[in-house]
């Protein structure tokens, strides 16, 4: 069983918590009151360090009933496996009314993911050819 080790850099700071033991996600908590204004975005930081199992890496998400009644989405959410710093979270409001989030509110989730670091090698064509070749956006 990998571990997920934390350590809490700000007294403000919420452990993360999975909802249910099934969960995907540790769901990440507000450490302050706040404002993302209508069509904004907000770099929230959560007070949390994180120590993430080798071989894998952090991605923060969008909680669904944030994103479903409220139009609020999370960008730029990869967090590495060599990242000391605080886990930050930036949280996108892409409706026409602001939204407030109190501390302690649930903002966001984090799902840790196995990684493969394959090697890059440079080709001059691609050798292999498929059914579906170069078809890309609707084309399956």
């Amino acid at each position: 069983m990998s571990v997920l080790k934390f350590k809490k850099v700000s007294s403000d700071a919420f452990v993360p918590v999975r909802a249910t033991p099934l969960s995907a996600g540790l769901d990440l908590f507000s450490p302050l009151d706040c404002t993302i204004a209508p069509q904004s975005k907000l770099l929230i930081n959560t007070g949390l360090q994180v120590e993430i199992p080798g071989g894998s890496f952090l991605k923060i998400e969008a909680r669904s009933s944030l994103a479903l009644d409220y139009s609020i989405l999370c960008g730029a959410g990869v967090i590495d496996e060599d990242y000391r710093g605080e886990v930050k979270i930036l949280l996108f409001n892409i409706s026409n009314k602001k939204f407030e989030i109190k501390r302690g509110d649930r903002i966001a989730q984090m799902i840790c993911h196995k990684i493969e670091y394959p090697s890059l090698i440079e080709c001059t064509d691609m050798s292999i050819e498929t059914v579906r070749g170069t078809k890309g956006f609707g084309s399956s």
